[in-house]
C-alpha cells in the first residue's frame, strides 16, 4: 500500500520470494531505480530515509592474488559497505573480474575506479569499476537520481568533449 510520497509497503507470500526481491535490487522502472529495505513496524514514513542503494559492483583487471574474499573486502569497502562478496566456498573469486554487492551513498558521486597499491615497492595502480543494474545517474557529477541536463553542478567537458562520467560504468 502506498504510505507516502513515492514510499509503498509490499508484502511477499513467503520469505524466498521477499529475499529474491530484496537481493535483485536495484529495479528498475525505465532507468529509475526502486529502492528496498527490509521492512520495520517501529519505523515512521516521515522518518525513512533512503540514503544508500544495494548494488553488485565489479573491479576489473585485478592481479589474481587480489582476486579473494579477504583482499576484495578490503578494495570494496573503498567504494561503500560491503554485504556480500561473490566467492567459492573457499573464498577466492573465479571469473575475469572480483564482484561484490556494496552499498553506495546515493548523496555522493559514483566511484569510476579505485587506485591500489599492489606492490609496496610500486605506485597504485587504477583499477576501473562497472556497476550491474546501474541506474540513471549524471554523466556530469556522477550522482545517480537526475542527468546532464538537470544536473545543479554541471562539469566542463574534456577536450574531446566528454564528460567525467561519460564512461562505461554499466557492467
Amino acid at each position: 500500500g502506498e504510505k507516502g510520497d513515492n514510499l509503498f509497503v509490499a508484502e511477499f507470500g513467503d520469505k524466498i520470494a521477499m529475499v529474491r526481491a530484496l537481493e535483485g535490487s536495484p529495479w528498475l522502472i525505465g532507468k529509475h531505480a526502486v529502492i528496498l529495505h527490509n521492512y520495520d513496524d517501529r519505523l515512521v514514513p516521515s522518518e525513512i530515509v533512503f540514503d544508500k542503494i544495494d548494488m553488485w559492483v565489479r573491479i576489473l583487471n585485478l592481479p589474481l592474488g587480489w582476486m579473494n574474499e579477504h583482499r576484495g573486502v578490503r578494495v570494496m569497502s573503498l567504494i561503500g559497505t560491503v554485504k556480500k562478496m561473490d566467492v567459492d566456498g573457499d573464498g577466492k573469486a573465479s571469473g575475469p573480474f572480483l564482484r561484490a554487492r556494496v552499498a553506495v551513498d546515493l548523496a555522493k558521486p559514483l566511484s569510476r575506479g579505485v587506485l591500489l597499491k599492489t606492490e609496496r615497492t610500486k605506485p597504485p595502480d587504477w583499477f576501473d569499476l562497472q556497476y550491474e543494474k546501474l541506474p540513471f545517474f549524471c554523466h556530469s557529477c556522477g550522482i545517480l537520481g537526475h542527468g546532464d541536463l538537470a544536473c545543479p553542478t554541471p562539469a566542463q567537458r574534456n577536450a574531446l568533449g566528454k564528460l567525467p562520467y561519460d564512461i562505461a560504468l554499466r557492467a
